[in-house]
């Protein structure tokens, strides 16, 4: 149960296949009178249910209890709560809130406010709305992990502090973009490709090809990393070649900067490497062409976001 100057907040845990919960309520000496009917849809979600109740009487205790309501059956009544409204000055709003990328995750961090019970973190997608809340208990940094959904928008983070029950102001918001990794380089026999036209000769096989997903905007949430070899003919001879031209040779996950390909003989062929951008596109790459006997590139080099 909360309380805010005049009104509380209660809360309850569901009970499983209740359609409708009774709130009854009385003050001292007096007996219970049903206040009213809430359908359970309406006050509850992710396993709680809450309901606000205004224009009470401060310093005037209450007490209330909760029936459920199954097969228009009515069950006993709840264990019984008590609150007294009282007017309890607003917690001041946390100051110093930060928020870095740390992992799949954005870490938030913020100045305690003295007498503190706990404190509220809310964000926004997109703007500085209050889209969802949660409470983090007495602490002053919370791991906020980055849903997969919400990759492509700015964050928007708020932080406030409860005291008494009462909810303070929340801070002035911050706000965090959830980017993935770019790649900035790659190169093939330790070769690096960057602009230019490079050439080096090769008696092997094989092409040791390396790369650097390194994201300069602190990205979060780069999930693989795909290595594409295309045969060179008249509709695959570099540049931004189609998509058909392409197949896949190898997916490795995160952390993985190099792969060994094999070089047909008497082939000339193109090799790319992609990572997925911010809303989990595969359009960021660098090309180079490869043959067994030489190495050009690069034959384009593309960034996008």
């Amino acid at each position: 149960m909360k309380n805010n100057d005049n009104n509380v907040v209660l809360r309850w845990v569901p009970i499983s296949s209740a359609t409708d919960y009774n709130i009854y309520q009385r003050t001292e000496n007096s007996s219970y009178s049903k206040l009213i009917q809430v359908t359970s849809s309406d006050v509850c979600e992710n396993n709680q249910c809450s309901f606000s109740l205004n224009s009470l009487t401060n310093n005037q205790t209450y007490y209330f209890t909760i029936t459920s309501i199954i097969d228009d059956k009515e069950s006993a009544f709840s264990e019984e709560v008590s609150i007294t409204p009282q007017r309890v000055s607003a917690a001041n709003a946390p100051g110093n809130l930060q928020a870095t990328k740390s992992g799949n995750t954005f870490r938030l961090t913020w100045s305690a406010v003295n007498e503190a019970e706990s404190y509220d973190i809310a964000v926004g997608y997109g703007s500085a709305t209050e889209d969802k809340i949660i409470n983090v208990g007495n602490n002053t940094s919370y791991d906020w992990p980055i849903d997969n959904n919400s990759l492509s928008q700015t964050h928007y983070f708020k932080v406030r502090a409860i005291i008494n029950n009462i909810d303070g102001a929340f801070s002035t918001a911050v706000s965090i973009d959830a980017v993935r990794p770019i790649l900035n380089s790659f190169s093939v026999n330790d070769t690096l490709y960057n602009n230019g036209d490079n050439v080096v000769n090769i008696n092997s096989g094989t092409a040791a090809i390396k790369w650097n997903a390194q994201d300069n905007e602190g990205g979060v949430g780069l999930d693989e990393i795909k290595i594409r070899r295309a045969a060179k003919s008249d509709t695959c001879a570099g540049g931004q070649m189609p998509e058909s031209c392409w197949s896949v040779i190898d997916t490795v996950p995160v952390g993985t900067f190099s792969r060994t390909a094999s070089l047909p003989a008497n082939g000339d062929y193109y090799f790319s490497i992609k990572v997925p951008d911010k809303s989990g596109n595969y359009v960021t790459e660098r090309e180079a062409s490869e043959t067994r006997d030489k190495i050009y590139g690069p034959i384009e080099v593309i960034y996008e976001k």
